[in-house]
């Protein structure tokens, strides 16, 4: 990726791993300058896309809670309190890798969803890095 220095205006390329939360921070290599872009990638804009749908999925009476897993921890935690932490980070952890095993086998699979009991659990994909899960009530989720 190639930014431009804020105070001496010269190219620096700069790879993409070192963007860290949607910003891309970085020292000139021609004026030493600190240098603090904003920067939308294909993950940070997937997050966006999903918080909006978690607004919508509120309103949703059966929807129980969610959370979003990526880059080995819980990014977001929108699930009853009764859960701990170390629970949650077990089960994204080996929902993503069934996950994507099932993708390395059927390319266009987009979700995958379980069924315990009286509970439905959606797996998701969004952006690269991250993994969505949303447990429901009753399947399937309003297409809404």
């Amino acid at each position: 990726m190639i930014l431009f220095c804020e105070d001496c205006g010269k190219k620096n390329h700069l790879d993409e791993t070192k963007i860290n939360n949607g910003k891309a921070v970085f020292r000139c290599k021609f004026c030493n300058y600190f240098n603090q872009y904003p920067v939308e990638t294909a993950n940070t804009n997937a997050l966006h896309q999903t918080a909006l749908f978690l607004q919508k999925l509120k309103k949703q009476p059966d929807i129980i809670g969610s959370f979003l897993y990526g880059d080995n921890k819980i990014v977001e935690n929108r699930m009853p309190d009764g859960l701990k932490p170390s629970d949650l980070l077990t089960l994204g952890k080996n929902l993503k890798k069934c996950f994507s095993l099932c993708q390395s086998f059927y390319k266009d699979v987009v979700d995958m969803t379980l069924t315990l009991s009286d509970k439905t659990i959606v797996v998701k994909k969004v952006g690269e890095n991250y993994t969505r899960v949303i447990v429901t009530k009753k399947a399937p989720l309003p297409e809404k």
